[in-house]
């Protein structure tokens, strides 16, 4: 992972996925939660990139208590991005 909050570039490289440990997997898509801490608002560019070296370039606003997708990838997308508020 790559955080730079003075240029607003979150950068996330996929480098394989691991097997869950527990007994009692269920397949599914893999899951991935990062908390990203001493921020500033505005408009963050997070891009994701594949092991194969393939991008996918989301634009996301953080306004306070708020995050949401403002721009995300149209062709080759292989990263669905859910915003989940706690």
């Amino acid at each position: 992972k790559s955080i730079s909050s003075g240029d607003k570039k979150i950068t996330f490289k996929i480098q394989g996925f691991k097997p869950p440990s527990s007994p009692v997997s269920r397949p599914g898509p893999a899951r991935f939660e990062y908390n990203f801490y001493n921020y500033t608002d505005g408009v963050y560019t997070l891009t994701i990139v594949k092991k194969e070296n393939l991008k996918n370039i989301f634009s996301i606003l953080i306004s306070g208590d708020n995050i949401s997708v403002e721009n995300e990838p149209r062709k080759n997308k292989f990263v669905k991005l859910n915003i989940i508020e706690r």
